[in-house]
Protein backbone atom coordinates (compact mmCIF):
# COMPACT_ATOMS: atom_id res chain seq x y z
CA UNK A 1 0.00 0.00 0.00
CA UNK A 2 2.71 2.53 1.39
CA UNK A 3 4.42 1.73 -2.73
CA UNK A 4 1.25 2.72 -4.44
CA UNK A 5 2.09 5.74 -6.37
CA UNK A 6 -1.60 6.63 -5.28
CA UNK A 7 -1.07 5.97 -1.43
CA UNK A 8 -0.45 9.60 -0.52
CA UNK A 9 1.53 10.00 3.34
CA UNK A 10 0.62 12.94 5.22
CA UNK A 11 3.03 13.53 7.83
CA UNK A 12 2.77 15.34 10.91
CA UNK A 13 5.45 18.39 12.05
CA UNK A 14 7.45 16.10 13.70
CA UNK A 15 7.71 13.67 11.31
CA UNK A 16 8.22 16.51 8.58
CA UNK A 17 10.74 17.82 10.42
CA UNK A 18 13.04 14.65 11.28
CA UNK A 19 12.47 13.81 7.39
CA UNK A 20 13.90 17.64 6.28
CA UNK A 21 16.54 16.96 8.27
CA UNK A 22 17.32 13.49 6.93
CA UNK A 23 17.10 15.13 3.29
CA UNK A 24 19.63 17.99 4.05
CA UNK A 25 21.70 15.29 6.09
CA UNK A 26 22.70 11.86 3.31
CA UNK A 27 24.87 10.32 5.39
CA UNK A 28 22.76 8.91 7.97
CA UNK A 29 22.66 10.12 11.99
CA UNK A 30 22.48 8.38 14.97
CA UNK A 31 19.30 9.11 17.08
CA UNK A 32 20.99 11.39 19.73
CA UNK A 33 22.94 13.19 17.04
CA UNK A 34 19.58 13.67 15.43
CA UNK A 35 18.29 14.77 19.34
CA UNK A 36 20.82 17.12 19.79
CA UNK A 37 20.61 18.73 15.87
CA UNK A 38 16.96 19.42 15.53
CA UNK A 39 16.20 20.01 19.42
CA UNK A 40 13.49 17.82 19.99
CA UNK A 41 12.55 15.86 22.68
CA UNK A 42 14.38 12.27 22.72
CA UNK A 43 10.91 10.25 22.92
CA UNK A 44 9.56 12.38 19.96
CA UNK A 45 12.24 11.46 18.38
CA UNK A 46 12.32 8.02 18.75
CA UNK A 47 8.63 7.39 17.90
CA UNK A 48 8.48 9.39 15.07
CA UNK A 49 11.71 8.09 13.77
CA UNK A 50 10.16 4.28 13.94
CA UNK A 51 6.94 5.87 11.99
CA UNK A 52 8.92 7.23 9.05
CA UNK A 53 10.85 3.88 8.94
CA UNK A 54 7.22 2.11 8.87
CA UNK A 55 6.51 4.56 5.98
CA UNK A 56 9.76 3.33 3.83
CA UNK A 57 10.78 6.77 3.75
CA UNK A 58 13.47 6.36 5.84
CA UNK A 59 15.95 3.37 7.06
CA UNK A 60 18.05 2.58 10.37
CA UNK A 61 21.32 0.31 9.88
CA UNK A 62 22.27 -1.25 12.79
CA UNK A 63 25.69 -0.69 13.62
CA UNK A 64 28.29 -2.84 15.84
CA UNK A 65 27.69 -1.41 19.29
CA UNK A 66 23.94 -1.93 18.98
CA UNK A 67 23.39 2.22 17.70
CA UNK A 68 20.87 2.32 14.81
CA UNK A 69 22.25 5.11 12.08
CA UNK A 70 19.43 6.94 10.07
CA UNK A 71 19.15 8.09 6.46
CA UNK A 72 16.87 9.00 3.83
CA UNK A 73 15.64 5.82 1.62
CA UNK A 74 16.38 5.86 -1.84
CA UNK A 75 13.75 5.84 -4.01
CA UNK A 76 13.40 2.90 -6.25
CA UNK A 77 16.26 1.26 -4.31
CA UNK A 78 16.59 -2.32 -2.15
CA UNK A 79 16.54 -1.00 1.21
CA UNK A 80 19.42 -1.83 3.09
CA UNK A 81 17.72 -4.71 4.94
CA UNK A 82 16.70 -6.55 1.11
CA UNK A 83 20.61 -5.66 0.10
CA UNK A 84 22.40 -7.41 3.49
CA UNK A 85 19.87 -10.61 3.10
CA UNK A 86 20.43 -11.32 -0.67
CA UNK A 87 23.91 -10.83 -0.19
CA UNK A 88 24.04 -13.30 3.31
CA UNK A 89 21.72 -15.85 0.54
CA UNK A 90 24.18 -15.74 -1.89
CA UNK A 91 26.57 -16.34 0.39
CA UNK A 92 24.50 -19.27 2.13
CA UNK A 93 24.47 -20.56 -1.78
CA UNK A 94 28.11 -20.33 -2.25
CA UNK A 95 29.40 -21.84 1.02
CA UNK A 96 27.47 -24.83 0.68
CA UNK A 97 28.09 -24.83 -3.32
CA UNK A 98 31.77 -25.16 -1.96
CA UNK A 99 31.17 -27.71 0.70
CA UNK A 100 29.91 -30.11 -2.06
CA UNK A 101 32.94 -29.70 -4.33
CA UNK A 102 35.36 -30.74 -2.19
CA UNK A 103 33.63 -33.35 -0.47
CA UNK A 104 33.79 -34.71 -4.37
CA UNK A 105 37.77 -34.65 -4.48
CA UNK A 106 38.71 -37.31 -2.47
CA UNK A 107 40.82 -39.52 -4.91
CA UNK A 108 40.76 -37.05 -7.55
CA UNK A 109 43.78 -36.20 -9.69
CA UNK A 110 45.78 -33.12 -8.83
CA UNK A 111 45.27 -30.88 -11.34
CA UNK A 112 41.44 -31.30 -10.57
CA UNK A 113 42.29 -31.02 -6.99
CA UNK A 114 44.10 -27.47 -7.24
CA UNK A 115 41.09 -26.02 -10.26
CA UNK A 116 38.69 -26.70 -7.53
CA UNK A 117 40.21 -25.06 -4.25
CA UNK A 118 41.59 -22.00 -6.65
CA UNK A 119 37.80 -21.70 -7.42
CA UNK A 120 36.46 -22.02 -4.43
CA UNK A 121 38.91 -20.05 -2.61
CA UNK A 122 38.63 -17.24 -5.55
CA UNK A 123 35.30 -17.11 -5.04
CA UNK A 124 34.87 -16.77 -1.63
CA UNK A 125 37.77 -13.92 -1.90
CA UNK A 126 35.23 -12.09 -4.15
CA UNK A 127 32.36 -12.46 -2.49
CA UNK A 128 34.94 -10.53 1.01
CA UNK A 129 35.02 -7.98 -1.40
CA UNK A 130 31.56 -7.42 -2.08
CA UNK A 131 31.54 -7.09 1.91
CA UNK A 132 34.98 -4.91 2.31
CA UNK A 133 33.17 -2.26 -0.60
CA UNK A 134 29.87 -1.84 1.52
CA UNK A 135 31.76 -1.35 4.31
CA UNK A 136 34.09 1.93 2.69
CA UNK A 137 30.98 3.05 1.06
CA UNK A 138 29.42 3.01 4.29
CA UNK A 139 29.31 7.20 5.12
CA UNK A 140 29.20 6.83 8.35
CA UNK A 141 32.38 5.02 8.59
CA UNK A 142 31.50 2.90 11.79
CA UNK A 143 31.35 -0.78 11.55
CA UNK A 144 27.87 -2.25 10.84
CA UNK A 145 27.07 -5.13 12.58
CA UNK A 146 25.51 -7.12 9.79
CA UNK A 147 28.42 -6.48 7.48
CA UNK A 148 30.60 -7.08 10.65
CA UNK A 149 29.17 -10.38 11.28
CA UNK A 150 29.21 -12.19 7.72
CA UNK A 151 32.93 -11.10 6.91
CA UNK A 152 33.95 -12.80 10.23
CA UNK A 153 31.62 -16.07 8.74
CA UNK A 154 33.29 -15.54 5.33
CA UNK A 155 36.84 -15.56 7.38
CA UNK A 156 35.71 -18.80 9.18
CA UNK A 157 34.99 -20.41 6.23
CA UNK A 158 38.07 -19.59 4.07
CA UNK A 159 39.94 -20.82 6.86
CA UNK A 160 38.01 -24.12 6.59
CA UNK A 161 38.58 -24.56 3.26
CA UNK A 162 42.04 -23.49 2.94
CA UNK A 163 43.27 -26.47 6.06
CA UNK A 164 41.86 -28.76 3.56
CA UNK A 165 44.75 -28.11 1.30
CA UNK A 166 47.85 -30.71 1.73
CA UNK A 167 51.12 -28.64 1.70
CA UNK A 168 52.74 -29.99 -1.51
CA UNK A 169 49.61 -28.80 -3.18
CA UNK A 170 49.86 -25.33 -1.64
CA UNK A 171 52.16 -23.17 -4.04
CA UNK A 172 50.28 -24.68 -6.93
CA UNK A 173 46.71 -23.45 -5.70
CA UNK A 174 48.48 -20.48 -5.13
CA UNK A 175 49.86 -20.32 -8.71
CA UNK A 176 46.84 -20.68 -9.78
CA UNK A 177 44.54 -17.71 -7.90
CA UNK A 178 47.44 -15.52 -8.67
CA UNK A 179 46.83 -16.14 -12.53
CA UNK A 180 43.40 -15.58 -12.16
CA UNK A 181 44.68 -12.03 -10.54
CA UNK A 182 46.80 -11.13 -13.30
CA UNK A 183 43.52 -11.73 -15.88
CA UNK A 184 42.11 -8.79 -14.41
CA UNK A 185 45.65 -6.75 -14.75
CA UNK A 186 45.42 -7.74 -18.41
CA UNK A 187 41.59 -6.63 -18.67
CA UNK A 188 42.54 -3.11 -17.26
CA UNK A 189 45.25 -2.62 -19.20
CA UNK A 190 43.64 -3.73 -22.30
CA UNK A 191 40.72 -1.39 -21.47
CA UNK A 192 43.19 1.92 -20.67
CA UNK A 193 45.43 1.19 -24.25
CA UNK A 194 41.66 1.41 -26.19
CA UNK A 195 40.78 4.53 -23.80
CA UNK A 196 44.32 6.02 -25.16
CA UNK A 197 43.69 4.90 -28.86
CA UNK A 198 40.72 6.53 -28.85
CA UNK A 199 41.46 9.73 -27.22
Amino acid sequence: MKDDPKFQIELNIYEQKLLDFLKKNKTGFSKLQITEKTKMNKNTVEKYLDTLCNYGLIEAMKLKQGEKCYFLRSKNTKSFDQIHFEIKRGFDIRKSLIKESLKLLENSPNEEIISVYSNCIHWLFSFDKILKFSISANKQKKPVKLWIELEKEIQEFLDEVTTGISNDLCSAVLDNIDKKDRDILFELEYFIRNKNQKT
